[in-house]
């Protein structure tokens, strides 16, 4: 099992929630799964991934289903691939290293 990370969308308007990400499963060439609009949350140094979910005769019902050691493994696969992924995408911390030129004229 291999897992992809298609996109990364930042939401920075919650402390905890970072951003939303969409993600392949593939098991072989043929056999695949996509992910669409997994919540990314961070706090301290707890990170979860959260399923969406809509509402259905007033309860709140997930849209993907699976046992939950299966879906524990899965997503602590994503968990790993999306940290890569966004370490992969940060600027360079030797790029910040380069002074910034000075505009003063006194």
């Amino acid at each position: 099992m291999q897992v992809e990370i298609l996109d990364y969308f930042p939401d920075d308007r919650n402390s905890t929630l970072q951003g939303r990400v969409d993600f392949k499963v593939i098991y072989s060439p043929e056999k695949w799964e996509l992910f669409r609009n997994v919540s990314y949350f961070v706090k301290g140094e707890k990170r979860w991934l959260m399923l969406p979910n809509f509402k259905r005769n007033e309860v709140w019902t997930p849209i993907y289903e699976r046992p939950p050691e299966s879906l524990k493994s899965l997503l602590s696969l994503v968990k790993e691939e999306l940290s890569s992924y966004l370490i992969s995408r940060e600027p360079s911390a030797l790029a910040n290293d380069e002074p910034e030129p000075t505009t003063d004229l006194f």
